[in-house]
């Protein structure tokens, strides 16, 4: 058995993916990313830039957070390469993951903020 997940980004250690599914194999912890295709039964759109994060990520979430909230960004994609950059990024997106989180950006605060979408 296995998850997906649609996100407008997914962001990882090897880049940003665009407009890609995320499959999350249950049995062995397998994180796989493809491009979207074609809408498929039981896959869950993230609205955001979709992060699989190990256990250190929550020690550094709000320190993270506050550190991406002190830019301005002009489009989600502004968001993902500012996120691909940041110095917390490659310690938290190595395996084992434990958390899928969204960063979402609030139209009414302008502030970004993690939303947990799966625990793995």
């Amino acid at each position: 058995m296995h998850r997906s997940f649609l996100a407008h980004y997914i962001c990882t250690e090897q880049g940003i993916f665009e407009q890609s599914v995320l499959h999350i194999d249950e049995a062995t912890g397998q994180v796989s990313i493809f491009p979207y295709e074609k809408e498929t039964p039981y896959t869950r759109f993230c609205d955001g830039v979709l992060v699989a994060v190990n256990s250190s990520f929550q020690t550094k979430k709000q320190e993270f957070l506050d550190a991406l909230n002190e830019r301005e960004y002009d489009s989600l994609l502004d968001v993902a390469h500012f996120l691909s950059v940041s110095p917390y990024l490659p310690v938290m997106v190595k395996q084992p993951f434990s958390l899928l989180y969204s960063l979402c950006f609030d139209v009414r605060t302008h502030r970004l903020y993690w939303q947990e979408v799966a625990r793995l």
